[in-house]
């Protein structure tokens, strides 16, 4: 009798993909790591919708988590969508590391606000992508 190692050594490639997805559950909780900031700011911008001066700026703190977290499930789909995720996360500690530390009153305040109105519209552009890319398999489902 053959042992599991065996068969699945010899398996057809689509039959293999415990290694893959443990791969990609790997690669979804690193990216859950480096996106805990931006958790942070999120629940931030939750806090501050209690107070009785409500910005438009809470939106720009309370979006990005809800879109890092779609988009890093959705890598459990395929690794294409980290590229954009991942991109969207650099351009957030972008901002941080330039519009905070270094230069805190040399850059203006409005810089790490467009790094995060880059960060949403990567992230939505990705989940768009996601989306429009298993709307086929969606639709044979329902």
């Amino acid at each position: 009798m053959e042992s599991l190692e065996t068969r699945l050594r010899n398996a057809p490639i689509r039959t293999r993909t415990f290694d893959g997805t443990l791969v990609r559950i790997a690669v979804v909780l690193l990216l859950m790591l480096l996106a805990l900031p931006v958790f942070y700011l999120g629940l931030l911008g939750i806090y501050t919708l209690f107070w009785p001066a409500v910005s438009p700026h809470s939106v720009v703190l309370i979006l990005p988590p809800v879109l890092v977290v779609l988009s890093a499930f959705g890598t459990l789909l395929s690794f294409r969508y980290v590229p954009l995720t991942a991109g969207a996360l650099a351009a957030f500690y972008l901002g941080w590391a330039f519009g905070i530390y270094p230069f805190p009153d040399l850059l203006p305040d409005p810089f790490f606000y467009w790094a995060r109105v880059t960060m949403i519209a990567m992230l939505g552009l990705n989940l768009a992508w996601i989306v429009w890319s298993h709307r086929g398999r969606l639709a044979r489902r329902g």
